[in-house]
This record gives structure tokens, sequence and C-alpha cells, in this order.
């Protein structure tokens, strides 16, 4: 049968993967070779198509050939700690350091790696300090991949050939020997993979079982025993899914092709607020090397390893986040969501109503913090915020699911005026000058008063009519010459002034009316055609107060302010 031979040469890639390959043909037995750096030397191993379909290194790592038979001490090989690389560890020679002298006893604690085998045991001369096993702390979710080193998982020596290279998990050592029908190991030296017997190196660093047994790690770490692992295990019988520590030395076989990553459920917050920023992961799937994650529109992230950095979108409702793992060659596995509610929210907007700041929507928020110029004003921290001063003022507003708002400032410029008032729907403010009267002429009803003395319209005249429909308090004269409010309980002057239609013939009267100071005037004009007309109340230049009152009728008569 003639061997079909496909060459692979890769260029211009880091000294980490493969220069050059051979690929195997498609047969079961069919050879081939690669090419790639080990113990910083280039070294080619070759490579079989294996009954599975898969291509495999027809020797372990560190052997100096394919082994002839069984106890081929020559192909015995390296021996890695489980989540180690080639770092010069892997020697049957090398020396036996306490994991006690380690920063961290994972592969985050390595840095780069460190030539020391690393073994448990009572440290000499420590007063009775107890070493523990290697990586003895790790969990169930543990990972030995082509990605950098750290507490959670170590690099694959296999990595080093290429990044579609890695070590073999248990579905993949139990497809092989199912496949090749190893049951032995006879059949194990016998089957295309041709498995020596290399022994162990045990947690205290010494060999054990050389030319007895064949033991190679997967890179499944033990699903209850955090300081355990899963490897094929050669003996009288063999089995694919035996465990044992993490710090015993193991051979190591590498195959290529790529790992389907298993899916990965994303984790984070699942309330958040429009507009904020949030970190979801996953947990590293075997086989993967990085996380493609899926927002909903609007949505923005910047995705680290398995992590990702996101700000929410403008938008409300039930939101979507997915992520799936991607493998070493680009693969990804089935698609993990997380359900995210952003619950609705109304933006601060300052309502003015008189001299009192409020906000829109007030019922949606659980807290308010006022700001002047910027800076939080000590206590302002109800509903609403009543001025005292000019100045810029916003507010901060916060809802029942913790989302705030920043009102847009809002100016205040009218203070000095020491309160406002809202006429049909008009602003309208005091100042300088207190306004005594703005209000209805009506022809032909006269109001007359002097020298103290108040002559009252006649009882159910037009006057007196109109006189107790004023509503907002009564203004009256005293016999002082100045203007002040009345209290509700006082009987109202009918038109609170000694205003007479045949007083001012010439349409225009001026009355005495108390400024601040009490020393000023003010006019009233009085419109005097034959149908209703309005006062209306000015402040005189010298005050230099600039602002305009409506004319409106005596019976909504706004009357002076304290």
């Amino acid at each position: 049968m003639v061997k079909q031979l496909f060459l692979y040469i890769v260029l211009l890639l880091p000294a980490q993967f493969a220069v050059a390959q051979t690929v195997p043909g498609p047969n079961p037995g069919d050879t081939g070779s690669v090419i790639f750096l080990y113990r910083g030397s280039t070294v080619t191993y070759p490579t079989v198509r294996a009954a599975d379909g898969k291509v495999w290194l027809r020797k372990n790592l560190g052997a100096l050939k394919v082994a002839d038979s069984a106890t081929d001490a020559n192909a015995y090989g390296d021996l890695f700690q489980w989540g180690r690389w080639d770092d010069g560890h892997q020697l049957r020679s090398s020396a036996a350091v306490y994991t006690s002298t380690l920063g961290a006893n994972n592969p985050s604690g390595l840095g780069g790696g460190t030539p020391d085998f690393y073994r448990s045991g009572t440290v000499p001369g420590s007063g009775g300090v107890v070493a523990a096993e290697w990586w003895s702390g790790g969990s169930a979710s543990d990972t030995w991949t082509g990605g950098a080193p750290s507490a959670g998982n170590g690099k694959d020596p296999c990595a080093a050939i290429g990044s579609d290279w890695h070590l073999p998990d248990t579905a993949a050592w139990g497809a092989v020997i199912r496949a090749e029908g190893i049951t032995s190991p006879a059949t194990a030296m016998s089957s295309h993979l041709k498995l020596p017997l290399a022994g162990t190196r045990t947690t205290f660093g010494s060999l054990s079982n050389v030319g007895n047994y064949g033991e190679y790690w997967s890179s499944v770490p033990h699903y209850s025993n955090a300081a355990t692992a899963h490897f094929l295990y050669i003996t009288s019988n063999v089995n694919n899914t035996t465990a044992g520590p993490r710090s015993y030395g193991l051979s190591c076989r590498c195959i290529q092709g790529c790992i389907h990553p298993s899916a990965v459920p994303p984790y984070g917050p699942d309330t958040v607020c429009a507009g904020s920023i949030h970190t979801y992961y996953v947990p590293h799937a075997p086989g993967s090397v990085s996380c493609a994650w899926h927002l909903p529109p609007g949505w923005t992230g910047v995705a680290s390893g398995d992590s990702i950095i996101v700000t929410a979108g403008s938008g409300s409702g039930i939101m979507t986040i997915g992520a799936a793992a991607v493998g070493a060659c680009g693969d990804t596995g089935a698609v993990s969501v997380l359900q995210v509610y952003v619950p609705p929210f109304a933006p601060a907007v300052i309502t003015v109503h008189g001299d009192t700041l409020g906000t829109m929507n007030a019922a949606q928020y659980t807290s308010w913090q006022w700001y002047r110029n910027g800076s939080p004003i000590p206590g302002a921290t109800a509903s609403t915020y009543v001025v005292t001063a000019n100045d810029t003022f916003s507010v901060k507003v916060t809802d029942r699911y913790g989302c705030t708002d920043l009102s847009e400032p809002y100016a205040v410029t009218n203070v000095g005026i020491s309160r406002q008032r809202r006429i049909h729907g008009t602003h309208i403010s005091q100042s300088c000058v207190r306004p005594a009267l703005y209000g209805h002429f009506l022809p032909g009803i006269h109001h007359h008063q002097q020298h103290g003395r108040k002559d009252r319209a006649a009882p159910g005249s037009r006057a007196a009519a109109v006189s107790r429909r004023i509503a907002c308090g009564h203004v009256h004269r005293t016999h002082h010459g100045s203007w002040r409010q009345a209290g509700a309980d006082r009987e109202a002057d009918a038109a609170a002034a000694a205003v007479s239609e045949a007083a001012v013939p010439s349409g225009r009267l001026t009355l005495p009316v108390p400024s601040m100071q009490d020393k000023s005037l003010q006019e009233i004009h009085a419109n005097k055609s034959g149908r209703p007309g309005y006062f209306r109340a000015a402040a005189p230049a010298s005050e230099k107060c600039h602002y305009t009152l409506p004319a409106v009728p005596l019976y909504q008569l706004f009357s002076s302010y304290q």
C-alpha cells in the first residue's frame, strides 16, 4: 500500500510552535514527523495515525527513540508533574525541592518555570514543618492547556509542538485504547502508539515501578479530589480514568487535533443599570484558549481571557449575554446564556415651583442628593430643595435598584427674590419692592379713604361683592400711610386703596406704596373705559428692580409679601 504524505511547511512562527511537519497519511499506522523546540534544542519526533483516526506522537516527550519493547529504557522519556511544562523539572534526575519554598503552590508560583521537582514531606531542620504535595489545593475546574500558567491553569507541554497539539483528555485515551485494542502491557506495546512501561516518580521525588507500569497523564483533574488528576494506567489491565496525585511525575504523550471545548456558563450580576460597567466571566473550559462573548445590542465590552468588562446600553428590559469557549483551532463550544434585567429609569429633571426645586418622576426615586455649583449640599437629601441664593443647582437621584442619574445644572438668578409664586401659569417674583396692588377696576365703583378713615362700599353693592372675592389675603392702608397685608380673617376694603373713578380723570393715579424701606412710590394705572379694566403695579426706576407683573382681576389679587 502506498502511503500518502502531506508536507506542511510552517514559516515565521514563534519558537514555541512547530517549524515543520510531515502529516501522516489517512490510514492507521501511517507515519510522519514534526520538528519543534524541546529542552532548548530543535528536535524531530515521529508521528503516527492511530486507529482512532488521530495523529499522535509515536514516542514519549523526552524519549530518545520509539520503543522496541515495553521495557526499552531509551523510550521511557521524561516524567512531568501535573500542570507543569518543559522547564527541566521533568528530567528523571532533577533535584527534588520541598513545596514550602514556593510562594504559591500552583503554576502561578513557578514564574517562567523552575528546574526543580517539587516534593512533599517533613522539611528537615524546620521544626516539623510539613510541605504539601504539589498543587494540592487545586479544584476540579483547574486545567492543563496551552494558555499561560495561572493559579487555575498549568501550561501544557504538548503546546510547544503547535497550537493544535495537546495532552489527551480521558475521552481521547478511552477512544484510542478501544480503537487499538489496548488491554495489557503487551497490546500497549504492539499498538501503533508503542507505549512502554516507563514507571513514575513519586511525590517524594523517587522513581517507582519503572519497567512494571505505564502511567500517562490526561489533561483532566479529578472531579472531587482536588489534589489528584486522571491518567492512563497500564498494568495487568488498562484503565483510562485512574486518578493519582498531581505531585507525581508521569509520562506525557501528545495528540494532534482540536479539542472541542465544552459549554461554559457565564457568571455576573443579573440586574444592572443602563450605562453601568460590570465584569462577567466563565469557568475555563478544557481545551479552550479564549471565550467568544455575545452582548445585547447597544452594549460594549473588552474581553480578556475568560472574562469581559461590559458597559450596559441605554435600553431596558430582559437582556441576554452569551458566552462560548473557543478552542485552539478556532472551533467553539455551545453558547451558554445569562439573562440580565435592566430596569427602566427616568433621567433626573429638575422642576421649579416658586422658590422650591424638585424632580420629575419623583415617585420612582428612593434617594436624592442636591448639589450647588457641583458640590454636594450637606443634609440636602430630600426630594425637594428650597433655594436661598443665586447659584447653579443639580440633583443626583437613585432608584430602588441602585441606578443613579445626575441632572443637568439649573441656574437660579432671581434670588434676592425671597419667594416665587405662580398666577395663571406665569412665574411672578418679589425682589426689591412688594407689589401693593394690581387689581380689576370696575366702572362706577367709588372707593374712598381720607385721613385714616375708610368708607366701605354699601352692603350688597358690586364693590362689596368684589371686595369679598379677594382670594390671597386682603390689603388695606393704615393711618400711618403704609400698606400691609391683613389677615384672611379681616374684612377687605373694597379695592384696598383710595381709588375713585372721579379722582383720576387722566386715568393715572399715584399712591404712596412702601418699598423694602417703605420710602418709594408705585404707580397704579387705571383703564377708565366703559368696560372693566386692570391696574398694574410697577417699580419705580430708583429701585433698580426689573420685573413685570401681569394684570389680573381684583378677585385674583396677588397681595403683598411679608
